[in-house]
């Protein structure tokens, strides 16, 4: 799943046109949880996006770094089955991932233990959350992010709420410090 999720973000990253790339600031890995896999939205928001929102948000900050304020865009949706933008491939590859929670989600004994099936949900989510922060890094670590942008920009790895978890993965995801901003001006650390 590690390498199918490395794939599709840099294939999806690659494709950004060169005007737009000069505005983007911060690439997001956005995670849903869904009824039974999570999902990895892959897109990106801009200063113009800012500019645009900072009347509506509280603060600059605000429609900097909060997802809320962001384009909402999907440069591709890594795991979602029916979405136009997620390949079958990753789709395979979370499946192939997570078989084991998921035999145990699905099957036999557990199938009507609510608390394993919590358990089996939980280990997925959780994997999930580090794939994403270690392809984040692996992005990082290839160059692709400076070649595409011509500067280091932050892949901040999220949900919909902020809080502690978020900034843990974050540290990962962006290991030179590429998410400092996010973290003093949005997540106050």
């Amino acid at each position: 799943m590690k390498a199918r999720l490395y794939t599709e973000a840099s294939e999806a990253i690659s494709g950004i046109d060169k005007e737009k790339a000069n505005d983007i600031y911060a690439l997001s890995f956005y995670i849903e949880n869904g009824s039974w896999m999570p999902s990895i939205t892959i897109g990106y928001n801009t200063n113009e996006q800012v500019k645009l929102m900072v009347e509506k948000a509280s603060s600059l900050s605000e429609a900097r770094w909060n997802y809320a304020f962001w384009i909402q865009n999907d440069l591709c949706v890594f795991g979602e089955e029916g979405s136009g933008f997620s390949s079958s491939a990753s789709i395979d590859a979370m499946k192939s991932e997570f078989s084991k929670e998921i035999k145990e989600y699905n099957t036999g004994e557990k199938q009507n233990d609510w608390s394993a099936c919590d358990d089996a949900a939980a280990e997925i989510a959780n994997r999930t959350w580090n794939i994403a922060a270690e392809v984040a890094a692996e992005l990082h670590q290839s160059n692709l992010i400076v070649e595409k942008f011509n500067r280091p920009i932050p892949i901040i790895v999220h949900e919909t709420e902020y809080y502690q978890k978020i900034a843990d993965i974050n540290k990962i995801a962006n290991p030179n410090g590429e998410a400092d901003e996010f973290f003093v001006e949005w997540m106050h650390f």
